[in-house]
């Protein structure tokens, strides 16, 4: 394998690193959206149970 292989294969398997970094980014920020929105909800019914 020559250079241009290996560059290849190293520039390749960063994209796969910055996709999945990006798709455990987004996961986690859904994740975040909706447990504050579990939150807001639990918390207006706890008041409105007062």
């Amino acid at each position: 394998m020559g250079l241009c292989g290996m560059l290849f294969l190293t520039l390749q398997s960063f994209a796969v690193v910055t996709v999945a970094d990006a798709a455990v980014t987004f996961i986690a920020t859904g994740v975040k959206i909706t447990a504050t929105a579990v939150g807001t909800v639990a918390d207006a019914l706890l008041l409105r149970g007062d």
